[in-house]
């Protein structure tokens, strides 16, 4: 099931199998679309949803919270190398002229920042996703996705979205997610 607009921001989900354990919920696919490029691992038994169910609720929740204003001046791709550097290079290997980026870094994860990975094998493709909810007079949401192997990073995308269809977005999603999961039988395993 998709919801959105895949050449903009949408959520594609499959549950393959669902279990009774909420620490599992279903066993399926979840990927996030950004212009069009497609994040996370595409195969019907890819993750444990439960991973990707309990961040989209916590970024209901949290609808607003989610504030890079220190991060509004700094381009897509400034963004995610800062965020690879900060939380994937040792501190060691950080030369003297970057020392200025970890002012950034309790941004990401103090401000709830990175939508994906999850937790989960979800994204085990090598997407991130960030989110950012900036809270000007556009009352606009800031998606940035990316894909790194090897420390490369490709794939770049950024977005920005009305605040109140990305969080509808979100919201259909999970509701549809439930009533899928509800309908189905459940494996104890």
């Amino acid at each position: 099931m998709i919801f959105g607009d895949a050449s903009s921001f949408a959520i594609d989900s499959h549950i393959f199998t669902a279990f009774s354990r909420l620490s599992l919920r279903a066993l399926g696919y979840f990927n996030i679309f950004i212009k069009g490029e497609r994040y996370g691992v595409f195969r019907p038994d890819a993750t444990f949803l439960a991973c990707s169910f309990d961040e989209v609720s916590d970024r209901l929740n949290r609808r607003g919270m989610h504030n890079g204003d220190m991060l509004r001046h700094l381009s897509a791709s400034e963004i995610s190398i800062i965020f690879r550097k900060i939380h994937y290079t040792g501190l060691d290997e950080i030369s003297d002229s970057e020392r200025g980026i970890l002012n950034y870094s309790e941004v990401f994860y103090d401000f709830n920042l990175v939508w994906a990975p999850d937790g989960d094998a979800a994204f085990d493709d090598g997407s991130y996703i960030i989110h950012i909810d900036q809270l000007d007079e556009l009352d606009q949401v800031r998606l940035i996705g990316f894909k790194s192997r090897e420390g490369v990073i490709h794939s770049l995308n950024e977005v920005f979205l009305i605040n109140s269809y990305f969080y509808s977005v979100l919201e259909k999603w999970k509701d549809n997610f439930l009533i899928e999961w509800s309908r189905l039988p459940k494996s104890d395993e």
